[in-house]
C-alpha cells in the first residue's frame, strides 16, 4: 500500500460527543474540499491518535493531492506499506477493544506499528466513516 494524501480535521473529543463530532467535521471537511475543488476518492477515516477520557481523534477523507490548509482542515497522510486490516461488527463501543486486538496480533508475530491505525465504518451496505457505524474496519500499517 502507498502512502495518501488526506485532508483531515485533529482535534481531542469528549467520548460522548465523538459520533456528532465525527459527522459535522465530515461535512466541514467536505465543504472545504469542494470549494477548492478537490475530490475525495475513497471512504471518509478515522485515527485514534491517543486514547483516554478525551481521545485525540483525526477525521479525513483520502484525496488525490495535496490539499491547501483552511482553518482546521489540514493535509495529513495515511501511511503506506504492509498493513493488517481487522475488521469488527459493532460501533464506536467496540473501537477500543479492534485496537486491543490488532495490537494483539502484531504482538503475535513480532511487528511492530509504523503509526497511529485509521479506522473505516459501514453502516449497512454503505460505505464511508458513519456517526453510528455498524462495521469498524481498522488499518494497521507495520514492520518487521
Amino acid at each position: 500500500m502507498e502512502d495518501q494524501e488526506t485532508a483531515a480535521i485533529r482535534r481531542r473529543v469528549d467520548p460522548d460527543e465523538l459520533p456528532s463530532w465525527v459527522a459535522a467535521t465530515q461535512g466541514i471537511i467536505a465543504t472545504h474540499l469542494q470549494s477548492i475543488g478537490v475530490a475525495t476518492i475513497g471512504a471518509p477515516f478515522l485515527r485514534v491518535h491517543e486514547l483516554g477520557s478525551s481521545p485525540e481523534i483525526e477525521v479525513g477523507f483520502p484525496v488525490a493531492e495535496r490539499i491547501t490548509p483552511k482553518d482546521e482542515v489540514v493535509p495529513a497522510t495515511l501511511p503506506g506499506g504492509p498493513a493488517v486490516l481487522y475488521r469488527r461488527t459493532g460501533g464506536f463501543d467496540v473501537l477500543a477493544d479492534g485496537l486491543e486486538a490488532v495490537d494483539a496480533w502484531m504482538q503475535q508475530r513480532g511487528v511492530e506499528p509504523t503509526d497511529v491505525p485509521w479506522v473505516i465504518g459501514h453502516t449497512g451496505p454503505a460505505t464511508g466513516f458513519a456517526a453510528a457505524p455498524e462495521i469498524l474496519d481498522i488499518h494497521q500499517t507495520y514492520r518487521d
